[in-house]
């Protein structure tokens, strides 16, 4: 089944797939700075980082022409969504490890990393709207889009900072029930969502033969 090849199908996938788009927004925008402000992490530090970690989405219409560029019959633009999605999975597992939000600096590199196939992904998916949806179902399914894109938002941004704080206060409480499994780090409940959210997508989208237009450009 092709989920592009109906009107029903396409608000599903892309709904999905702009929930994809807002959960590293929702992550590094929002959970992250709140996070480490909560924590102690200085206002300078945080800005430092954050701002940085924008400047992907800022920029990204600079290897933008690349997703177009380079599709081929093997490499469409499919390919470029479940692979930007993978590198953002791997690129988080260091938090996991991560003792104190006080070293973030030490897993920044991840961090960008992450970022950065984030904003490409967006731009791929962004691709493949153009080139699947009917002129006359943009409006409806942008609206659609933005569902996804606020939820994924608001779940890995917001939701996930108040899992952390449910997480951190019984983790302190040793009259609670736990909530976690030993060994739990501060960067768990953040990324654990977020890497989940995005493979979830990918099984939504149709096969790489299935993924491409009659006419020469590839989807």
């Amino acid at each position: 089944m092709n989920p592009l090849g109906t009107p029903r199908g396409r608000t599903v996938l892309f709904t999905f797939l702009y929930f994809s788009e807002g959960a590293p927004i929702g992550f590094i925008w929002w959970a992250l700075p709140t996070t480490l402000r909560s924590q102690g992490v200085s206002v300078e530090y945080i800005t430092l980082l954050t701002s940085t970690l924008v400047l992907p989405w800022m920029f990204k219409f600079l290897w933008a022409p690349l997703i177009d560029l380079t599709r081929l019959q093997q490499w469409t633009l499919r390919s470029w969504i479940v692979t930007m999605q993978g590198v953002m999975g791997v690129s988080l597992l260091p938090l996991f490890l991560l003792d104190s939000w006080h070293a973030i600096f030490s897993v920044y590199p991840f961090l960008l990393i992450h970022a950065i196939a984030a904003a490409t992904q967006d731009a791929a998916i962004d691709a493949l709207a153009i080139a699947t949806v009917p002129e006359q179902e943009r409006g409806s399914l942008n609206g659609w889009m933005q569902v996804g894109m606020l939820a994924g938002r608001s779940l890995l941004g917001g939701g996930a900072e108040a899992n952390a704080d449910c997480l951190s206060t019984l983790r302190t409480d040793r009259n609670a029930r736990s909530c976690h499994p030993p060994g739990w780090r501060p960067g768990v409940p953040t990324t654990a969502g977020d890497q989940i959210s995005h493979p979830t997508t990918s099984i939504l989208l149709p096969p790489f033969s299935q993924s491409r237009r009659t006419d020469p450009r590839h989807q």
